[in-house]
């Protein structure tokens, strides 16, 4: 079954779920596995790792085309229609609990690194675009609720309140995990913010189309006059 057909026809859970296999299947990845550990993960399990503490007001100072200083226009933009939580980065909000284990320390990472993934991937913060994320996280192994999204995915388009959009974005998210390197989720990002966005995104094979899509433009919350929302 392909997406058109699961669009047009489909009312089983499973049918979702084969597609987000196949999709899996057609790059020979390992990554249906879902039970195996991330070896980053526990990498710094070993080393007790913790990112470092930088500020936003840092981040400004970062070279404009830096992943740091793409990191800082994006918290700012989040903070525009969120709670000022939003605007805070993720190793500030989320602290890891090495004593609480592997799980644990799985679950933290992801939510401190969720908003590098928006700017790796091009994926706004609108409803489609965090279905995006998680349909990159699925291809990725990164999130153990991501086929949970998936089935409430499927259960809002029978009840007719999701779009053919929801399905497209996550969809588009799968195949965008499935074509990077592994473990995107898990890189030190903390320590490389002065890198260049676009030289990331192509070192850890993360190809973003460029046609307007409602899922797409992670500075699309921005006002005009940033002059970065393009």
């Amino acid at each position: 079954m392909d997406v058109t057909e699961f669009i047009q026809k489909s009312h089983k859970p499973s049918d979702l779920i084969e597609i987000c296999q196949d999709l899996m299947v057609e790059k020979g990845s390992e990554r249906l596995n879902i039970s195996k550990e991330i070896e980053s993960v526990n990498e710094m399990i070993k080393e007790g790792w913790h990112p470092p503490q930088i500020e936003l007001a840092e981040l400004l100072e970062l070279p404009a085309n830096s992943i740091g200083n793409n990191l800082a226009i994006f918290l700012i933009g989040m903070n525009k229609n969120q709670s000022g939580k939003h605007s805070m980065p993720g190793w500030i909000r989320f602290k890891l609990k090495y004593e609480q284990g592997y799980g644990s320390v799985l679950s933290t990472r992801t939510k401190q690194t969720h908003d590098f993934c928006h700017l790796l991937t091009n994926f706004s913060t609108s409803q489609s675009g965090e279905m995006a994320v998680q349909g990159f996280y699925l291809a990725q192994r990164a999130h153990a609720l991501s086929l949970m999204f998936a089935y409430d995915l499927l259960g809002s388009h029978l009840r007719g309140d999701a779009s053919g959009e929801y399905i497209d974005a996550f969809l588009e998210g799968m195949r965008i995990g499935m074509d990077a390197n592994d473990d995107i989720a898990f890189i030190r990002y903390e320590n490389i913010l002065d890198k260049d966005l676009e030289e990331l995104r192509q070192e850890l094979n993360i190809n973003t189309p460029k046609e307007p899509k409602p899922w797409r433009n992670y500075l699309s919350k921005l006002e005009p006059s940033f002059g970065l929302a393009t």
